[in-house]
């Protein structure tokens, strides 16, 4: 399959729609089909957390917090270079109750220099060390997190969601540009089935044991 053939096809079989519904195909509205594609897509990354990425962090000495990516949704895990151990993530509370036992700990009878804890703040990431302090030292930290789509739709460009997502996506489409209920509900339903199957696939990625007998 060419470059853009599903992206064709998606528009392709909205024209049929909008077609068959008597509406008159103006000039340009193959690129307003592919830009209703585009919010489609995001608002399906949005919701379903579907497209993933990495992100490196280099902490620094006496630095808590760090700009997150641009396309950033939400963290899956984050785990610092030398160390197997996932930073575990806190609410604005705990953060608190850990802000306030540190100020009542002697800092220099404190041995835990590893990091522990993260937490999100006005489009920034917190990085913290056991004690509730700011990280001492260079420490690369690699973000394992869900995105927003960066990519258009054209006719040489396919969609960035795995083929099992265009039936949505053309679904989406036809609703947006329609506005048409029996359209939306379709959508909604398939956006729903669609998300459970990508549950049940990052599900089964997790849990697949290494097989090692060939007998």
């Amino acid at each position: 399959m060419a470059a853009g053939d599903r992206s064709k096809r998606i528009r392709s079989n909205v024209q049929r729609v909008l077609q068959n519904r008597g509406e008159t195909l103006e000039a340009g509205l193959a690129n307003a089909i592919f830009e209703s594609g585009d919010r489609i897509i995001r608002r399906i990354a949005e919701d379903a957390l579907c497209l993933e990425n990495t992100f490196e962090i280099d902490t620094t000495d006496g630095e808590e917090l760090y700009s997150l990516p641009e396309d950033f949704i939400a963290e899956r895990i984050l785990i610092p270079t030398g160390s197997s151990v996932e930073l575990k993530k806190i609410s604005m509370d705990e953060l608190r109750r850990l802000k306030l036992s540190a100020q009542s700990l002697d800092q220099s009878d404190t041995t835990s220099g590893d990091l522990f804890f993260y937490y999100l703040w006005n489009n920034e990431i917190g990085i913290l060390l056991g004690n509730g302090s700011a990280p001492g030292s260079s420490v690369t930290v690699t973000m394992y997190y869900w995105r927003y789509p960066t990519e258009e739709l054209s006719n040489t460009r396919d969609p960035v969601l795995r083929p099992q997502w265009d039936d949505v996506i053309f679904k989406g489409i036809v609703a947006e540009m329609t506005r048409d209920q029996m359209w939306e509900r379709q959508f909604e339903a398939g956006l729903m089935t669609a998300k459970l199957n990508e549950r049940s696939r990052q599900g089964e990625v997790r849990q697949v044991e290494v097989n090692t007998s060939y007998d």
